[in-house]
């Protein structure tokens, strides 16, 4: 049974750092060899540094849940989950200067 929030949140948060290796965050052309633009989607697997950190955020997510009893732990994780989240949401809009024209999905 879920008893506190913060469980409820960071059930949210492991469905959706999982939910980004699937879905887009970005949409658009990027220019490759020769001047060809090819139609690409940004998301988690775009890049191997944001499959890494997104993977660490939805376990540590997961893992902060079964930390109940320790609640030091629990909090030093969260803060490190919330500066990883952070991070790569700055590793995303760098990614983005790629894309020569596009939009946010």
């Amino acid at each position: 049974m879920i008893q506190r929030k913060q469980t409820l949140w960071l059930l949210l948060a492991t469905v959706a750092a999982f939910l980004t290796l699937k879905f887009s965050f970005y949409t658009g052309n990027v220019l490759e060899l020769k001047n060809i633009k090819t139609y690409k989607t940004l998301d988690a697997r775009f890049d191997i540094l944001i499959l890494i950190v997104t993977v660490a955020i939805a376990v540590i997510s997961l893992v902060t849940i079964f930390l109940y009893n320790d609640r030091k732990k629990q909090l030093l994780l969260c803060t490190t989950n919330c500066l990883l989240s952070i991070t790569v949401i700055v590793l995303y809009f760098l990614q983005i200067k790629k894309f020569v024209d596009g939009a946010i999905s």
